[in-house]
């Protein structure tokens, strides 16, 4: 039996004083137990996993734009942090929302998995989350060539390159520069080694091309990194485990 709200609250000649008691009880507890759920669901989404609309290619071939993923934000870098694992990195300036476009964000998408939220932080790429992955944690010695990252982990004697010390398969996005584009300029992709001291990660977009990372934010420190990234959910028919350990 439909119910309309109208009639729960405005008296009507068809229902008894104690049928309308009743049928406004019964919304009532529909609306609280509703508030409940969100309640959990926003508790869940905040503290355990959160999901999250791709809007740039900078993570292209891996991910694109339009494709929901799930982070956690349980995963902490300076213990859990992996070559290959694709994280969050924190904004470089907080522009945080106020508590009620929170709270409307957070009703939002419950009613929509999150595929829609009214309110969004500010678009300037410094202001926003960005998702990187973990290609050198602290003690590696890296350099790049033609795009692809190489990498001498602490205490060893012979550079390795990014795929082959990973448990992840991934590729990556790369053009070809111009004729007269020399490696000490930006986007050559090449880089002059380094060592990564403690508590520093070095982040990269898997597009390569023409994207902000570590190759010229610099290393990452472990309390800027806020979650890793578990899996993409939408488009269901490209829903596939994105965290260390899918390795074919």
């Amino acid at each position: 039996m439909i119910i309309k709200i109208k009639e729960l609250f405005v008296s009507s000649k068809g229902y008894s004083y104690t049928e309308q008691v009743a049928r406004r009880k019964f919304f009532l507890v529909c609306v609280f137990f509703l508030a409940i759920l969100i309640i959990i669901y926003n508790l869940t989404t905040i503290y355990l996993f959160k999901t999250y609309k791709i809007e740039s290619v900078t993570m292209q071939p891996t991910i694109d734009v339009g494709d929901f993923i799930v982070i956690t934000p349980l995963f902490k870098a300076d213990e859990d942090a992996r070559r290959g694992e694709l994280v969050l990195r924190k904004p470089l300036y907080e522009n945080d929302m106020n508590i009620l476009q929170k709270i409307a964000n957070g009703i939002s998408g419950f009613f929509t998995l999150n595929m829609y939220k009214p309110f969004s932080l500010n678009k300037k790429p410094a202001l926003k989350k960005g998702f990187y992955r973990i290609v050198a944690i602290p003690g590696d010695s890296i350099y790049m060539e033609d795009y692809v990252l190489h990498v001498k982990p602490a205490n060893q004697e012979h550079f390795l390159t990014e795929f082959e010390l990973t448990e992840i398969d991934y590729d990556i996005t790369v053009k070809n520069m111009p004729e007269n584009w020399t490696k000490d300029l930006p986007f050559s992709g090449s880089m002059k080694t380094i060592t990564l001291a403690d508590d520093e990660y070095f982040l990269l977009c898997d597009n390569r091309v023409g994207t902000l990372d570590s190759r010229f934010l610099g290393a990452v420190k472990s309390k800027d990194i806020e979650g890793k990234v578990l899996f993409r959910y939408w488009p269901f028919k490209k829903i596939t485990k994105l965290d260390v350990g899918n390795k074919k």
